[in-house]
């Protein structure tokens, strides 16, 4: 359903504008600001509309998207974030409450960011075909923010995932989008999805527990990552992983993923492109180590 799914949660008066674009099925993101117009981001650009969103609005729609239970997503609003059904993710913005540990919640929401979870099959076709046609690799999927690495990475492992053992590790609930234990998003009929489990805990259980093919995972980075790859790559299973870099440079100065490049877990690293080539593979660069 893509778009259509968020609308229950949105005024009525921005449904009846939205469903005026022509580009409708291509919006990707809506943004909702107190006191300033709705904006959507269609191909990569930002876009005002003549709709002022005001600040009851915004509570309002905040409210819907914690089922009137803000209590609930305590966790969640803490993140930063939170995910609908469908896999659809929702940023907050507002006043930081902070405790000892950091920040305990946020109030006083000003602004929404609904990005919209679509499903693209046929969008890791070129991998499959150029990557994916011999034995098992690893690769890494990389590219700037609005790319579509989440949206390849579920095609990907709905590809590889009819073939053969596949663990899709899902902190955030956007790849396959499980609801009550049933993917809403096809990611393969003999994939095994962990939904909600920290990046490493996933990777190490899945590793232990189900013995897959491939793992797949997005955007990593951090040192618990890395160790969970490596580990996971020792143990003989193969990633799938994306992370945010526009440039092999970029790649490079992150400590983290330096770090997996040079100890040769990556067989390629692909590059999607942004804007009017969302989603697109720009450059498959095999990695000589």
């Amino acid at each position: 359903m893509g778009i259509k799914e968020i609308y229950p949660y949105l005024p009525e008066g921005i449904v009846s504008e939205l469903s005026k674009i022509p580009a409708h099925d291509d919006i990707c993101e809506i943004r909702m600001r107190s006191e300033k117009a709705v904006a959507v981001t269609i191909g990569g650009v930002q876009k005002s509309l003549s709709r002022i969103v005001t600040a009851g609005e915004v509570e309002s729609a905040f409210n819907a998207v914690c089922r009137q239970s803000v209590h609930s997503y305590a966790r969640e609003i803490s993140e930063g974030f939170v995910v609908l059904r469908g896999g659809h993710r929702v940023g907050l913005c507002g006043t930081a409450v902070i405790s000892s540990d950091g920040i305990e919640t946020v109030r006083y929401i000003s602004g929404l960011n609904f990005r919209v979870c679509t499903e693209r099959k046929g969008s890791a076709d070129v991998i499959v075909k150029r990557v994916f046609s011999g034995k098992p690799v690893s690769v890494l999927i990389a590219g700037a923010p609005l790319s579509a690495k989440t949206t390849v990475l579920r095609d990907l492992c709905r590809q590889l995932g009819n073939r053969t053992g596949v663990c899709v590790i899902d902190e955030r609930g956007e790849i396959a989008a499980a609801y009550k234990g049933v993917s809403s998003n096809d990611v393969g009929r003999f994939t095994d999805v962990f939904n909600g489990y920290p990046r490493y805990d996933g990777m190490t259980t899945a590793l232990r527990v189900m013995s897959p093919e491939y793992i797949a995972v997005d955007e990593i980075g951090t040192e618990k990552d890395a160790d969970a790859i490596m580990s996971c790559m020792h143990g003989g299973a193969h990633i799938i992983a994306t992370a945010h870099a526009e440039s092999t440079d970029e790649l490079y100065r992150r400590p983290q993923i330096k770090r997996l490049i040079e100890n040769g877990v990556f067989s390629y690293i692909i590059f999607l492109g942004n804007r009017e080539n969302i989603g697109r593979v720009m450059e498959i660069r095999e990695v000589r180590i």
